[in-house]
């Protein structure tokens, strides 16, 4: 193992495989590995699937900023935080910024504005910016206000970093305009089981 400061620590191993005659092995090319090294080397598009993608971020949370912005600069995006829904309008409409957002995560529960209402001021100036709806509750009825007030989709905090990014990548993407709903499973589980007495047939619940 050999550590430095800021860099981490590298472990190498040995593994004896047996006879491998027959199978099929990995090759790294000269220019994707160093000579000697094991290490395989992903393409940067998989190591960092938002590269260079522009996200506001309003979320008056600091431990939810704070790991919001850890997933999406881990997977390559420019983040820029605003606290509260009335600053995240401000960042859309400035018109002297030279950087435009590729994409807007709202928390839709904040103090000042909350998301509901900048995303309705926002959908009603006309701006085409993706937005991802983000909540701490699966209420009934969240669905219809996500579709209503102009969002492109929707999460549920605590954020999965792979659900986050795959909902970028969903909501960038060309043509991209319906929303879909991400939700933790245990949330899917409460609502199936909601669901169980309706479905039953009338005997069966009388019994």
């Amino acid at each position: 193992a050999r550590s430095a400061p800021g860099s981490g620590t590298t472990f190498e191993f040995t593994i004896d495989t047996g006879d491998l005659t027959g199978i099929p092995a990995a090759r790294l090319r000269s220019n994707e590995a160093k000579e000697g090294s094991s290490t395989l080397r992903l393409p940067s598009a998989v190591r960092q699937p938002l590269s260079g993608i522009r996200v506001l971020l309003a979320e008056d949370g600091i431990d939810n900023q704070r790991l919001i912005r850890f997933h999406l600069e881990r997977a390559g995006a420019n983040v820029e935080i605003v606290d509260n829904g009335a600053k995240a309008i401000e960042r859309v409409q400035d018109s002297s910024r030279m950087s435009r957002h590729d994409v807007i995560l709202m928390d839709m529960q904040m103090p000042v504005m909350d998301g509901y209402e900048a995303v309705r001021r926002l959908t009603a100036a006309g701006q085409r910016t993706p937005i991802i709806a983000l909540t701490a509750h699966a209420m009934a009825g969240d669905r219809e206000k996500c579709l209503e007030t102009g969002c492109h989709d929707y999460l549920c905090k605590p954020v999965d970093a792979r659900a986050l990014i795959s909902a970028i990548r969903h909501a960038i993407a060309p043509g991209a305009t319906e929303c879909s709903i991400v939700r933790r499973p245990d949330d899917m589980a409460s609502e199936i089981l909601n669901r169980l007495p309706d479905q039953a047939p009338p005997h069966a619940a009388a019994g």
